[in-house]
């Protein structure tokens, strides 16, 4: 935790933007799900400024991937012709315009149009409502916010247990789901209503872990959202009122099939709700984060798992801390039956045996948290059918998919449209 010197004069690493495209890798079922259903997606990196666009191939037979830089991207939305993506200050506004290609036919070219800023509010689930407003969550200020032209949003919800709007992350507000083209469901990490900075007198002194140990102490106020985050999560009906608790690290949430989906990353689960009770569908093998549906079929965006001091108590990653001790022991015990002159023949076997299980079991975690990208899960079976990955990126932050034909174009208007006006009723030229 940084003390209050590393907050005055700590200066975060600057995200690394991405000027070629980097390797990806996939199973061979990835291309043909795609075909199958004509679409493609789009990941969010934040910390790596890049938009990645995957869609299948002419032949069908591979994945094509194209890069796209922006600053900070945090979430996609689509409705209708309308695409929008949240940045780290702003919203970009991007329109579909039909274009003729040779090789695909028509195609779906989304163009940008217009931006709204913001400001950054650390804006998760950008989401469009039935008649085109646009509505996110706000970690920020604890609430659920609308965009608007005006102002640099207008806050429209908060959880009971917020006592007001304020800029301190109270609770950890990240995840919106809507209903019925209106929103209706919210995650959060937890149920606080304090900050870091607030209630001080309640706090332990600790010392500081982010500078050299000069002296210098943080205050850590055991009310705040990340102190108890492997079971301290929610998610609200903001009409009904009613709150699941006791979950971990809950994220993107999503109603589809006329039942509420969401991840909670601090146990490795895609999960469904079902009689007010969260229940399991399916494993996912590292920090799951972002969710979209197609078919039967979700496509949940992974990430290796964050190890840091507000994670280590996650079950998710107390199973590598257990994997990685496991190994180790099975490593020590190898190498104490070799050194025992009156170790039998068999218990040398079986050291070895049992240091090759546990070597072999924390490889399996290890190479489920080596990148980012996607994996597609069938949510009637809760088996994962394949997995798409891209290497150097840092974390995946959102996955939307998109019509197999789409293209994005984050230029402002082309010169070929530098005249070209959009109002409600009509497209003009000049």
């Amino acid at each position: 935790m940084p003390c209050s010197q590393c907050k005055k004069s700590k200066v975060r690493p600057a995200s690394q933007t991405l000027n070629t495209l980097p390797e990806t890798t996939y199973m061979p079922e990835i291309p043909s799900i795609l075909e199958r259903h004509g679409i493609s997606f789009a990941l969010c990196s934040k910390k790596s400024n890049v938009i990645l666009h995957a869609r299948p191939s002419l032949d069908g037979d591979n994945v094509d991937t194209t890069l796209l830089n922006i600053e900070s991207p945090q979430s996609i939305a689509q409705h209708d012709d309308t695409i929008a993506i949240a940045t780290k200050s702003d919203v970009l506004v991007l329109r579909a315009v039909v274009r003729r290609r040779r090789d695909v036919g028509n195609a779906m070219s989304y163009a940008r149009i217009n931006s709204i800023m913001t400001n950054d509010v650390e804006l998760h689930d950008l989401s469009f409502d039935k008649d085109g407003a646009l509505f996110f969550a706000n970690p920020l200020f604890s609430c659920l916010s609308q965009l608007d032209i005006i102002h640099n949003f207008v806050p429209r919800w908060k959880p009971e247990f917020i006592t007001e709007y304020a800029p301190d992350k109270r609770c950890n507000l990240n995840g919106l789901a809507m209903r019925d083209g209106v929103p209706r469901y919210m995650t959060a990490l937890s149920n606080t209503n304090d900050s870091q900075s607030r209630d001080l007198s309640s706090g332990q002194a600790i010392p500081c872990t982010d500078c050299d140990g000069s002296g210098a102490l943080t205050v850590y106020n055991p009310q705040y959202w990340n102190a108890n985050i492997e079971n301290s999560g929610v998610i609200m009906d903001m009409i009904e009122g009613t709150m699941i608790e006791g979950l971990s690290v809950p994220n993107s949430p999503r109603w589809y099939q006329n039942e509420l989906w969401f991840l909670e990353a601090g146990r490795g689960k895609l999960c469904k709700v079902v009689n007010g009770k969260s229940v399991d569908v399916a494993d996912i093998p590292s920090f799951a984060r972002g969710l979209d549906f197609v078919a039967n079929l979700a496509f949940v965006g992974i990430s290796p798992t964050r190890r840091t001091a507000d994670t280590e108590n996650l079950p998710i990653v107390q199973e590598i801390q257990r994997a990685e001790l496991a190994a180790s022991n099975a490593k020590a015990e190898l190498q104490r039956v070799n050194d025992d002159v009156n170790a039998s023949e068999e218990q040398r076997v079986l050291a070895t045996e049992n240091e090759k299980v546990a070597s072999d079991a924390l490889k399996v975690i290890q190479e489920d948290n080596t990148g980012c990208g996607v994996i597609v899960v069938d949510i009637l079976r809760g088996e994962v059918l394949g997995y798409y990955q891209v290497d150097n990126i840092d974390e995946i932050n959102d996955v939307k998919l998109l019509p197999k034909t789409a293209t994005l174009d984050l230029t402002h208007i082309n010169r070929g449209q530098r005249n070209v006006f959009r109002t409600p009723h009509k497209r003009y030229r000049h």
